[in-house]
């Protein structure tokens, strides 16, 4: 940067040099990143679960234009790229990250491993809600209010419509072993499945508190077998499917101790088969084995690292990375799974 002798230094430019003054001396912005990462279960214990970071922007997760472009946004607040109201979420085996925005109506894509993001679907969404993707490189959105679900390729980035005429479409997830999209109807309470092409092959599920039946249903999730995990909010508990539509089994009843549910949202199943359920209602993740036994439960409420403000949406990768949608914190967290032997 070069300064012109004998012109005055714009505001700007007086917060730009204070704040480099700041960092180097060695002081950074926002307090409360300073604090030593947060691990489940506390000491004693050997840590299982560890928080590895939040993204509100592209450059949380080092995807960005430079040092004086993140420092100008940081000053004069411009940041168009900054998530709004996350829901939805998907981590997909090349590193991608997939955010569904409802409030900015769209879908928020990192590229970690080349160091790109794109905002998708600004004029073509009403109320978007959950993202999948399916083996060929393409993403799958719901849009609630549209009653519909779209798609797009994670190359050409270009939505057109999916399957449209359902009541209220919200949670959604790709099952690798028989190519069939799944889609919660919350307002009909039921679960539909699709080919590749869109074409209905079945529905299971109705409105009740019974065996197979739903109230309000949300989000889903496939485990490694391709049983489906959905999770039944209003009768407090998770529902198990196998891909054709019988039911298999179910956990979970209303509660705000550990190991019952508030408002249950987000579903995810990592490697292991353990389940990972948000509880928006109480502000934190819970973990359970295949027979609904809790494992772990971590999080509180707060807006520091792994505090949540009604946690919606959670994806886990390959590599048992955990990802959760924070929702009225404006971020995604992300979080470590410790195997251990």
């Amino acid at each position: 940067m070069v300064l012109r002798p004998g012109k005055p230094f714009s505001p700007s430019l007086l917060r730009i040099l204070a704040l480099c003054s700041l960092l180097a001396a060695g002081c950074t912005l926002g307090g409360r990143d300073q604090e030593a990462t947060r691990n489940w279960p506390p000491r004693p214990y050997p840590a299982r679960i560890v928080w590895t970071g939040a993204a509100r922007s592209p450059e949380n997760l080092e995807i960005g234009n430079g040092f004086w472009a993140r420092l100008w946004r940081d000053i004069s607040g411009d940041n168009q790229n900054a998530i709004a109201r996350p829901y939805g979420i998907h981590a997909d085996c090349r590193r991608r990250i997939l955010v569904v925005d409802s409030q900015k109506k769209g879908v928020h894509l990192y590229d970690r491993e080349f160091k790109r993001y794109y905002f998708v679907g600004e004029k073509e969404f009403t109320l978007p809600i959950g993202v999948t993707e399916d083996e060929h490189n393409t993403a799958f959105v719901t849009d609630s209010a549209a009653g519909a679900v779209y798609r797009f390729n994670l190359g050409e980035r270009r939505v057109i419509p999916f399957v449209t005429g359902l009541k209220r479409p919200t949670g959604i997830v790709f099952n690798p072993l028989n190519q069939m999209i799944y889609v919660t109807d919350t307002l009909a309470g039921q679960v539909l499945a699709f080919d590749g092409q869109g074409k209905e092959v079945l529905r299971f599920g109705r409105p009740g508190k019974g065996r197979g039946e739903f109230n309000l249903p949300t989000d889903l999730a496939v485990d490694r077998q391709g049983r489906i995990y959905v999770t039944d909010p209003l009768n407090a508990r998770i529902q198990v499917f196998t891909r054709d539509g019988a039911w298999v089994r179910e956990f979970g009843q209303a509660g705000d101790t550990p190991g019952y549910f508030g408002k249950p949202k987000g579903v995810a199943v990592n490697s292991e088969g353990h389940v990972y359920v948000c509880d928006a209602q109480y502000d934190r993740v819970q973990v359970f084995n295949q027979e609904g036994k809790l494992l772990i439960s971590f999080g509180s409420s707060g807006n520091g690292k792994g505090e949540f403000w009604m946690p919606s949406g959670i994806a886990i990768d390959k590599d048992d990375n955990i990802f959760v949608a924070d929702s009225y914190n404006n971020r995604i967290q992300l979080f470590g799974y410790i195997w251990l032997d």
